[in-house]
C-alpha cells in the first residue's frame, strides 16, 4: 500500500466506530421527559441518525458522530451548555433510578 493513503491500525477508533451504549442516550430521553416535557424527540433522534427502537435496544452502540450530533441538537434545542451533566445528575437522583436500583443503594 502507498505511503500516502491510511491504513487503519488494530485498536484504532473511528467517528463511525460503536461506542456508547444505548443506555446511556435513554437516560437523556428520560432526563429530556422529566425536564422538558414539550420537546419533541423525534426530531432529536432524526437529526442523530438514530432510532427509538436503537435506544430500546440494549445491545445497541452508538458511535461517537452519532452522539456528537444528538448533544449538539440537544443544547440547540434546550439552551441548556450543561445538558450532559444535568442528565449525568438526574441519572444518580431518585427519579432517574429506577426502583430496584433505589432498593439496592438503600441496602449499603
Amino acid at each position: 500500500m502507498p505511503k500516502n493513503q491510511s491504513q487503519k491500525k488494530i485498536g484504532q477508533v473511528s467517528d463511525t466506530s460503536p461506542l456508547y451504549n444505548s443506555r446511556i442516550t435513554k437516560t437523556y430521553i428520560e432526563y429530556i421527559k422529566n425536564s422538558y416535557p414539550d420537546l419533541d424527540i423525534d426530531p432529536i433522534l432524526e437529526y442523530a441518525g438514530m432510532t427509538r427502537y436503537e435506544i430500546e435496544d440494549q445491545a445497541h452502540w452508538f458511535s461517537q458522530d452519532q452522539t456528537d450530533r444528538f448533544q449538539e441538537i440537544l443544547i440547540k434545542k434546550t439552551g441548556n451548555p450543561n445538558i450532559a451533566r444535568d442528565a449525568g445528575r438526574f441519572t444518580t437522583s431518585h427519579k432517574g433510578m429506577g426502583p430496584v436500583k433505589q432498593y439496592t443503594l438503600g441496602l449499603m
